[in-house]
């Protein structure tokens, strides 16, 4: 059946004072990440799409059937949804092997139990449970419940999939790989996805569009390149703005599209993901003396006022972002073309591989 994406109007008002008010729009086969603090709204949002917590006024409507609409008074149930959600702690129940934990989701839609067999067959396949098949969650580790949650929030093929903080309690090797993994099954999902984080460094990696909630509203939306470029407040500016490259390291360096970058250790190796702070990035009108030796020669592409500072964007050899204040801006007479070097202290890179070696 042909999946027509999630459209959603969703205000929702707490006695504590907390309120939501959200508009998104995900496309089948896209993935927006939606990113922010917490205390932002972010579980509220969850709740009120998967019909835990109905909303106050507005719509939901999934793959053309609306689920929500308190003008006409639509309510349809959280099991009739068709709506799958991998939660950050997993969930699974513990008193049952991978197996049954993934064919769970499925044995309650009614469906026979060698269907339901068979579905949780290629699931566990695909994600390579099958040896783990008759294990309970006590003896799985982190990485591998991880694949577990989401095997069982996609065997029943939701028309949505959420996947809620999907790998914030992962640590950072096991992380790596399941990062990728979730990655590869996005990029093959031809429905309407969701991710719930507070890691900008997955939300630019998992999400097609990215939407910033803060205090219960949507603050800004568009590609990692637009809010990069371009934030609309302090939080995208410190988190959501961050360079980031994906690039291969070997011997203490990294290659990023054919440009050098030194990196603090010499024991990360292969693809990597390279971040670092705009506020990391300085910027000389003349090559520095005694400077770091990730230094370059570049010029300047864009400048964008934010408040008492200027968000700087540069061109080749590396584009990224420097901040700098706006006196410094002055002073250095930067504009749209003008030559710059840049530096980067080494110890400011922050370099995690991008899967297990």
């Amino acid at each position: 059946m042909k999946n027509e994406g999630l459209s959603a109007d969703i205000k929702v008002a707490r006695s504590e004072g907390f309120g939501l008010d959200v508009a998104i729009e995900i496309a089948s086969g896209s993935t927006l990440a939606v990113l922010g603090p917490n205390g932002a709204g972010k579980s509220t949002l969850v709740a009120a799409l998967v019909g835990l917590s109905p909303i106050d006024e507005g719509r939901v409507e999934l793959g053309g059937v609306v689920l929500e609409d308190t003008d006409q008074g639509v309510f349809v149930p959280p099991a009739q949804r068709g709506i799958g959600v991998m939660f950050q702690d997993g969930l699974l129940f513990p008193h049952l092997s991978v197996r049954d934990n993934i064919a769970f989701g499925l044995r309650s839609t009614g469906i026979s139990k060698g269907d339901a067999a068979s579905r949780t067959d290629v699931w566990m396949d695909r994600l390579g449970l099958t040896d783990l098949a008759e294990r309970r969650p006590a003896e799985l580790s982190g990485g591998e419940a991880q694949r577990v949650a989401l095997a069982r929030a996609v065997v029943t093929d939701p028309r949505l999939l959420i996947l809620d903080e999907p790998l914030g309690s992962l640590d950072v090797t096991t992380k790596a790989h399941a990062r990728r993994t979730i990655a590869e099954f996005l990029n093959s999902y031809n429905g309407p996805a969701l991710v719930i984080t507070h890691d900008p460094t997955e939300a630019f990696l998992l999400g097609d569009e990215i939407c910033i909630l803060e205090e219960g509203l949507v603050s800004q939306s568009g590609t990692a390149a637009d809010i990069r470029l371009n934030p609309q407040s302090r939080y995208a500016a410190d988190l959501a703005g961050m360079n980031l490259f994906e690039g291969t390291a070997a011997d203490g360096v990294v290659d990023v599209d054919g440009h050098d970058l030194y990196m603090p250790a010499h024991d990360v190796s292969g693809k990597v993901i390279v971040t670092f702070h705009p506020r990391a990035v300085a910027l000389h009108r003349v090559k520095p003396e005694g400077s770091p030796r990730n230094t370059w020669k570049t010029t300047i592409a864009h400048i964008e006022p934010l408040g008492d500072t200027a968000r700087v964007a540069t061109s080749s050899p590396l584009a990224l972002i420097a901040e700098v204040t706006t006196e410094s801006a002055r002073s250095l007479e930067l504009v749209p073309g003008v030559a710059v070097w840049v530096s980067i202290k080494a110890t400011e890179l922050d370099v995690q591989a991008v899967s297990v070696q």
